[in-house]
């Protein structure tokens, strides 16, 4: 069966890292099984499409979910397995989205967390997939797939430059690792700095503010 979860980490992606699997999240909590008509067809649907992404039928599960989504727009569960069944038929850009639009609904949703990185991980954006795994590791850090994740984002970590300072944060120096930082972000430039003489590494002359 195909990857059934983004998370799943092929060695050809990261072959220092353990790779990670997932089922399709179930039950649908957010749906009681005893409402109307309505709650009843969306668990129907629910149900079906978690067998066949189990099956790996990807696209007929994507088109049940999409049905149990126009009843229930506002189901974590059925956005996380709506992103499963997109980037399992390899729509990545409507995976992504439906992951995103997951955590919206419910922000320490682990599931959606870890598809989430595993997503970004699988198109090389390893930045993102970083952040999302951190992300995961600190509302989820006693999680049975903890140490694994701690294992993916260090061996990510052995993959990338070296961070600059992140402008989100409150203190924005706390981003500053122990190999220093070797860029200021745009957003947060603190100042222009005058160059009386320098040279780029190609010779051109540099003179003059420089932000």
């Amino acid at each position: 069966m195909r990857g059934i979860a983004c998370l799943a980490l092929s060695l050809s992606l990261l072959a220092a890292s353990p790779a990670l699997s997932a089922e399709p999240v179930r039950p649908l909590a957010e749906i009681s099984q005893t409402q109307s008509s309505k709650d009843r067809k969306v668990q129907e649907l629910f149900a079906e499409a978690v067998t066949l992404l189990k099956s790996d039928r990807a696209y007929e599960a994507r088109a049940l979910l999409e049905r149990a989504k126009q009843l229930a727009p506002r189901s974590a569960g059925i956005h996380c397995n709506l992103g499963l069944a997109y980037q399992n038929s390899e729509n990545i850009a409507k995976a992504l989205s439906e992951f995103h639009e997951a955590l919206k609904i419910d922000p320490e949703m682990a599931e959606a967390m870890l598809d989430l990185a595993g997503c970004y991980q699988s198109i090389g954006n390893n930045g993102e997939a970083t952040k999302w795994y951190q992300r995961f590791i600190y509302y989820h850090a006693d999680a049975p797939e903890a140490k694994q994740v701690k294992d993916i984002i260090a061996a990510l970590a052995a993959t990338q430059e070296p961070p600059g300072a992140e402008p989100w944060l409150p203190d924005y120096y706390k981003s500053v690792t122990f190999r220093g930082t070797y860029r200021w972000n745009k957003e947060r430039m603190p100042l222009s700095v005058f160059i009386a003489e320098a040279a780029s590494p190609e010779g051109r002359p540099i003179v003059g503010y420089r932000s």
